[in-house]
Order: C-alpha cells, then sequence, then structure tokens
C-alpha cells in the first residue's frame, strides 16, 4: 500500500508513478472481485437498459465513482490504522475526494468514469491552470464495461460494471497538455484564463476529454507524458466504439 506519510509532494512525476504503481491495481482488484459484484450487479433478465447508454450511464458512472472512493477509505484507513484516510469532497469545488494524513488533505482527486461503449468520454476537464495544486491534484480515470459472473450467494448469472482499465493522472501534466492543444488549434485564453475560440468568443468545447491531446501531439505519442499517453489511448478507444 502507498504510503503517503512520505510521498514527496512536491514531484508530481513520481507522485503518479507511485499512485499507479502501488495503489491502482488493488483498488480495481477489490472493485472487481468482491464490490461491484455483490453490490451493483443485475440479472440478465433485467438488462433492457444495457441498449440505451443514456439510460445507464450517468448513474453507473457515478455508482462506480462512489463504489472506488468507498473502497479506497477501507484500504487506506485499514493499511495506516486511520492515521491516513479518504473523505468525500463536501463543497461545490474541485475534487471529488481527498486523502487525509492525519486529517489534512494531502492528496486531491477527481475520479472520471467512462463506458467503453458511450460518449462519456466528453466529459471535461476544465480545471484553471492556475487553481491547480502542481504536486497534489490528480485524476483517476477507469473505462469500464458490462461483465458476467455467478452470485456467490445463490450461484445465479448477473452481470455488473467491471473496470476494464484505469489510470492515475497527474492533474499539472493534463492541463499543460491541455492548454498546449488550445494555444494550437483554438484561440488560446483572455486575461482571466477564460478559454476563448479562434473568433474570441468563449471556448465550450474546453476541457473535453476526447480533445486534450492536440492532432500533431498525437502523431507522436512518445512525446506525451506517459499517463497523459494512457489516458489519450483509453479515451480513443471509447470514442472508436461509440462512433
Amino acid at each position: 500500500m502507498l504510503d503517503f506519510e512520505s510521498l514527496d509532494y512536491s514531484n508530481c512525476d513520481d507522485v503518479v508513478i507511485q499512485l499507479n504503481e502501488d495503489l491502482l491495481d488493488p483498488l480495481i482488484i477489490r472493485y472487481n472481485s468482491d464490490y461491484a459484484t455483490g453490490l451493483l450487479y443485475h440479472l440478465p433478465s433485467e438488462e433492457d437498459s444495457e441498449t440505451k447508454p443514456e439510460a445507464f450511464r450517468g448513474r453507473i458512472g457515478l455508482l462506480v465513482e462512489y463504489a472506488l472512493v468507498s473502497i479506497l477509505h477501507e484500504m487506506v484507513e485499514e493499511d495506516t490504522k486511520r492515521r491516513c484516510s479518504v473523505t468525500f469532497n463536501t463543497a461545490n469545488m474541485f475534487a471529488d475526494f481527498f486523502i487525509r494524513n492525519n486529517m489534512e488533505p494531502v492528496l486531491r482527486i477527481d475520479v472520471k468514469a467512462f463506458h467503453r461503449d458511450s460518449d462519456e468520454a466528453s466529459a471535461r476537464f476544465d480545471a484553471k491552470m492556475a487553481d491547480i495544486d502542481p504536486g497534489r491534484d490528480y485524476l483517476l480515470v477507469v473505462r469500464w464495461e458490462w461483465g458476467d459472473s455467478s452470485s456467490l450467494g445463490h450461484g445465479e448469472p448477473i452481470r455488473y460494471p467491471k473496470i476494464h482499465d484505469a489510470t492515475f493522472v497527474s492533474c499539472l501534466r493534463l492541463a499543460e497538455e491541455r492548454d498546449l492543444r488550445q494555444r494550437e488549434v483554438s484561440g488560446g485564453f483572455d486575461i482571466d484564463g477564460e478559454p476563448l475560440t479562434k473568433n474570441s468568443h468563449m471556448d465550450t468545447n474546453f476541457g473535453k476529454m476526447n480533445r486534450i491531446v492536440s492532432p500533431s501531439r498525437s502523431q507522436n505519442l512518445a512525446l506525451l507524458d506517459p499517463y497523459v499517453r494512457k489516458l489519450y489511448e483509453m479515451v480513443k478507444d471509447t470514442s472508436e466504439n461509440s462512433s
């Protein structure tokens, strides 16, 4: 388990590596093996809504996000004997949850859950660069698909939202890539940091996850931060399956 008490929060690249290497797999395994199959399943006879993404994608996305935060809360408290904890953000501000060390927030993490066959990849990351704490702000992005299993209690077939891919990504690195694209293909920013189109109008598409990487940068993915590249590939796969 990740030691939140000894992380170097001045280095976002080191922190995001440790989030992905030490925290991600145990979290996703616990979600897929216990939580989702026990609390988020439906019977095959109840799956009519699966053919209508608009009927389930928002609700399932919120349930997946809630599940991940709840599981992480249990993991962190268990492993640190309650010195560290995870709490939901109850204010209307970035991010979805905080990881706390002796009650003080040390990481702010937003969760974005995509269904592979829907257009949720158009969700936004529009936090202004000036509002991002370079070493403490991160996204947890997951892509889920319907999975099949058997109920542990009854042995009956069930369907549940299974996470197939996930990554933590630094908000700083993602914002750098997003803002580079904005300057390359659009009009940039006004004096307050608001995004503008080429015609100097407010850019209503700014920050959409499927528009983070510019066309020129996507031609050489080796130039990207490795976790921004991972996110780009996840979102690209989602967008191609929804087209």
